[in-house]
């Protein structure tokens, strides 16, 4: 709905510096507009994505071996933050590497108790390769391995 202006040539005030009626309707109608604004620019802000967005990948191993499992492209850019492992039974060493650079440290002893390493630098190059090695395997079943992150959005 436009906000049609009085006439330029009308006076605003009268001679005893009233303000004129039309005038007055028109002014407040701007103030409204203008603070119902105010009020949806500040609702939009509020909602707005921020450019570090968090994601998640995750896959099930029903039978691991001592092996290495190659992930091609399955993670966007960005940094890896933490990997996380668990087992419904039995016991095996998991490294997580990205590009050849180990992500879980010299040991991550997946089992029954999930278990979360942490990680400083780890970063996901565009097209990157995500390799799952498997070692010291002792009846291992069901193996998850969460791996998380944060991702900068461009603008």
């Amino acid at each position: 709905m436009t906000i049609q202006p009085p006439d330029p040539s009308s006076r605003v005030v009268d001679p005893q510096a009233r303000i004129d009626p039309i005038w007055d309707r028109f002014l407040r109608n701007l103030w409204r507009r203008v603070a119902d604004n105010d009020v949806s620019i500040t609702a939009l802000q509020a909602g707005r994505a921020t450019l570090e967005q968090p994601w998640s990948w995750s896959t099930l191993i029903q039978t691991p071996a001592n092996t290495s499992y190659v992930f091609p492209n399955v993670l966007p850019n960005g940094l890896i933050e933490e990997v996380t492992t668990v087992t419904t039974s039995g016991t095996c060493t998991v490294q997580v590497l990205i590009d050849g650079t180990n992500m879980t440290g010299p040991s991550n002893s997946a089992s029954t108790t999930e278990q979360t390493t942490y990680q400083q630098n780890g970063e996901m190059p565009q097209g990157g390769k995500l390799t799952i090695t498997i070692t010291n395997n002792s009846s291992a079943a069901n193996l998850a391995v969460v791996v998380r992150g944060s991702q900068t959005l461009e603008v």
